[in-house]
């Protein structure tokens, strides 16, 4: 598994467009269900699953354990959202929490961690097998 994180607009979804296969499965999760996540080769905006989750009470702590575990192929694309200010507003800071703590599943489980800053890949992590 591979996890691509970087900030908005960084070229995350280009780069890996730029390693893949035209017949992966991209997922968005602004707009897919549960079961499409689990289904896709490449899942993005992995963020805005957690945040809506969070809002309408479906967040399931679980499921990003899922998803890895559902596909050891997976990559999985998603903003970084813990750099800055913290947030006044209590939803804000316990999205951002509940958000950097599956990252930080996802990163330990991933055998390789990029992060795309301007576009430029910088490899965080990378476990040769």
């Amino acid at each position: 598994m591979e996890v691509i994180i970087g900030g908005a607009y960084q070229g995350k979804r280009e780069y890996v467009k730029s390693i893949c296969k035209e017949t992966n499965t991209w997922c968005d999760c602004k707009t897919t269900s549960k079961e499409d996540i689990l289904k896709a080769d490449i899942i993005y905006n992995y963020h805005i699953y957690v945040k809506n989750a969070l809002k309408d009470g479906s967040y399931d702590e679980d499921f990003i354990d899922k998803i890895i575990e559902n596909n050891k192929n997976l990559i999985l694309i998603s903003d970084e959202i813990g750099c800055g200010i913290v947030p006044m507003d209590e939803f804000d800071r316990n999205y951002r929490e509940v958000y950097g703590k599956d990252m930080q599943i996802a990163c330990k489980k991933a055998d390789k961690v990029t992060r795309i800053f301007a576009g430029i890949p910088q490899i965080i992590k990378e476990v040769k097998n």
